[in-house]
Formats: C-alpha cells, sequence, structure tokens
C-alpha cells in the first residue's frame, strides 16, 4: 500500500521515512523577473554558497542558523507541506506559491546516502514541481 498517488510514491508505505518538516522563515520575493518567479529549491550547503545570488536575484538576505541535526530547504516560489525519504531520494509534496519563499528544516539523521535527490511533487496532480541534487559530506 502507498501513499495517495503512486506516481509519486511507487513502493510501499513501509519503505518512506516520514521526516518532520520545520518552517524556519518565510516571506514575500522583493525582486519581480521572469527567474524570481520560477519554482526553484536549494538545500543544504548550496544555501550559503548561493546567498550572494539570491540577494541578487531575488533579494532576499539571510537564512537563519541551522544545527548539524538540521538539514536546511529553501523553496522559492513552492510551498512543502509533507517530506517522506528513502534511498537516494527525498520526495516532497506541496504547490506551487509564487511571489513567496520559504526556509524550512528537515531532520538530517536519518539520511544514510551520500547522494541525494529532492523532488517536489504538486499535491493533486503529481506534477514535479522542482528538483535538485546534493552530495553530502
Amino acid at each position: 500500500m502507498s501513499f495517495g498517488n503512486e506516481l509519486v510514491y511507487p513502493f510501499p508505505a513501509v519503505q518512506y521515512i516520514p521526516l518532520t518538516l520545520t518552517m524556519l522563515q518565510q516571506g514575500l520575493i522583493p525582486k519581480k523577473t521572469f527567474r524570481s518567479e520560477q519554482p526553484r529549491l536549494i538545500v543544504g550547503v548550496e544555501i550559503n554558497l548561493s546567498r550572494e545570488a539570491i540577494l541578487r536575484e531575488y533579494e532576499i538576505e539571510g537564512f537563519p542558523a541551522t544545527d548539524s541535526n538540521s538539514f536546511p530547504i529553501l523553496a522559492l516560489n513552492l510551498e512543502i507541506e509533507a517530506v517522506k525519504y528513502r534511498g537516494y531520494y527525498v520526495t516532497m509534496v506541496g504547490q506551487k506559491k509564487v511571489g513567496t519563499y520559504q526556509y524550512y528544516t528537515i531532520p538530517s539523521n536519518y539520511f544514510y546516502k551520500k547522494n541525494l535527490f529532492f523532488e517536489l511533487y504538486n499535491i493533486g496532480t503529481a506534477e514535479k514541481l522542482a528538483n535538485t541534487s546534493i552530495t553530502l559530506k
């Protein structure tokens, strides 16, 4: 038995680890351009590495610090509602929310693979809204 849509969760529910999603910050994206209105996920250390680009492209300044047991996710023009982890994949469901950003954390202690793929699907239609990947140290 799967979680709802089998396109999003093709494996039995018992194979997924539900992760607690904690919102630390949210707001409106001040800069309005075609690029700044596209859905985008930025995760982990990539958030700090992209700090100047985020400021330049979105005019968003700074995010709260996270501890070593938390893994940060920046959702641009997206809202995440639930997160589940299985193997190499962090599967999220949510929706587009143009003109906004949300900064979340999830627990990092469940990750047992070095390479992770993050995918966000529309909760109603199963359309893939955004994806990214990262290699953990």
